[in-house]
């Protein structure tokens, strides 16, 4: 199915450029990831580099304009979304635009399948194509799930998922807002060892816990992260302990738990 639709994607752009050969402007254009747990954010950076002796406007109907072309996996063009930012600006001679786009704010990507984005940059009559960029969306394999009601009353969902992406399983937690069905953030830890299991809980102001085992670090440790309700990680901290072992956690005045020390 992957290889037809990367063939089936190919044979949808032809591109003239021959304006571009002089090398005078370029574009440079890349994923996070080439695989996403649904409703992270799938963030695309982009480049413009402009090489000209005068000064290069981007945006639509100026010198230079930035087109996307997402489609599905069935060579479906997706549609853009009203309110997506556009992206615009000034470039100096032998300046370069810095920019980044969440693709969620533009584009219907709510489906897990496998999607390809093309970034078209258009000068007169000649484009320029980065791309296509192959990627997926997926579910994720359910760790945990745990709810909270803030202080406030607001009610927050924490999920914790695993899934397999660069060459390794990695785990990831979402916090959600279920009253306005809205994803909050999604945090990455990288990858986790197996020997234990991650575990998620909260405490009474409503902030995620998760404890987990990473294996980003030589020799192992224990990781225990604080998640805030609105998506953001507002405390970490690490403990070793022997192979075989194992991570608690006990109550803090602080931060709601900790780990608990080898010598508790």
């Amino acid at each position: 199915m992957e290889d037809t639709f990367r063939l089936l994607i190919a044979g949808l752009w032809v591109i003239a450029g021959s304006a571009w050969g002089t090398g005078q402007l370029d574009i440079q254009a890349s994923l996070e990831h080439d695989t996403f747990l649904l409703y992270e954010p799938i963030r695309l950076k982009i480049e413009i580099h402009n090489r000209l002796t005068t000064p290069l406007s981007v945006g639509a109907d100026r010198q230079v304009t930035l087109i996307l072309d997402v489609r599905d996996e069935n060579g479906a063009l997706l549609p853009r979304e009203d309110g997506c930012p556009p992206i615009e600006g000034e470039v100096d001679p032998g300046g370069t635009l810095e920019t980044s786009l969440n693709l969620l704010d533009c584009y219907d990507l709510r489906r897990p399948r496998s999607y390809s984005l093309r970034v078209l940059l258009v000068h007169g009559d000649s484009t320029l194509q980065r791309g296509p960029f192959f990627f997926e969306i997926r579910l994720g394999r359910n760790e945990a799930r745990e709810s909270a009601v803030l202080p406030d009353g607001a009610r927050r969902r924490y999920a914790l998922y695993s899934l397999v992406r660069d060459g390794a399983e990695r785990l990831l937690l979402q916090v959600e807002n279920p009253d306005a069905a809205a994803c909050l953030g999604t945090i990455d830890f990288g990858r986790v060892l197996r020997f234990y299991h991650p575990r998620l809980t909260v405490d009474a102001e409503g902030r995620g816990h998760v404890v987990y085992q990473s294996g980003e670090t030589s020799p192992p440790v224990f990781v225990h992260v604080v998640v805030g309700p609105n998506g953001a990680v507002v405390h970490r901290e690490t403990v070793a302990q022997p192979f075989g072992g194992t991570a608690d956690l006990v109550p803090d005045n602080i931060w709601g738990y900790r780990l608990k020390s080898s010598g508790e």
